[in-house]
């Protein structure tokens, strides 16, 4: 599978995905660069962006911010962008406070030089290539954690299967049912490697006990 990035216009992008010879999907977004050149072309006096919603427990996460923009001959205009771990790509996910400012000032744009087409920071799915590279990667990562069971003299065959394992693991550290990114990828190895979980149950150990080992 590939992706193609093509730029029209200095700031259209359309990325094709495509496996073998059958096209799979073809997205059109505009760049924010694009958009911030177009809107200093017409006279912009200011963009200024506010977060009005801090990501946390009680709001899934969600980051929200308010854009303005205002040019020099009074037009205005506003708009809203949120981010959390369910609408950005993986890489994103730790800076959900500058996804959310970026969208709404991106979104703002759009409206002040009337361009239908989303920005590429507002596309909110993985392409079937990203899909797949990181799928590959959680599987690579599953065949490190049976080969560290091995090690630490666990045979995941006569026992909790590899899989469970890591579900049991990522429970205990992001309290959810399945690794949804690259830095929980990362975070998980980085505990795995401090000797946080043990290697049976994928429960963790108690920072005292972990202290003798």
């Amino acid at each position: 599978m590939s992706a193609t990035n093509h730029k029209a216009g200095g700031f259209i992008l359309t990325t094709t995905y495509s496996a073998g010879t059958s096209k799979e999907s073809s997205t059109d977004s505009v760049l924010y660069s694009g958009l911030l050149a177009l809107c200093h072309d017409e006279g912009i006096k200011s963009l200024d962006v506010e977060i009005v919603q801090y990501p946390n427990d009680s709001n899934g996460f969600t980051a929200v911010a308010k854009s303005r923009l205002e040019f020099q001959d009074g037009r205005r205009f506003g708009e809203i962008g949120d981010a959390n771990k369910g609408n950005v790509k993986p890489n994103i996910a730790p800076h959900f406070i500058r996804m959310a400012a970026t969208r709404a000032k991106a979104r703002a744009m759009r409206d002040a030089v009337n361009i239908a087409v989303v920005c590429e920071e507002e596309l909110e799915v993985l392409s079937p290539h990203a899909k797949r590279e990181f799928m590959e990667e959680k599987v690579r990562f599953l065949r490190w954690v049976t080969d560290w069971r091995r090690s630490q003299d666990v045979e995941p065959s006569e026992g909790m299967r590899t899989p469970d394992w890591i579900v049991a693991a990522v429970k205990h550290l992001f309290g959810a049912d399945t690794i949804e990114n690259r830095d929980q990828l990362s975070a998980l190895g980085d505990a795995i490697e401090r000797g946080d979980y043990d290697p049976s149950s994928g429960e963790r150990i108690p920072e005292t006990t972990a202290a003798k080992l």
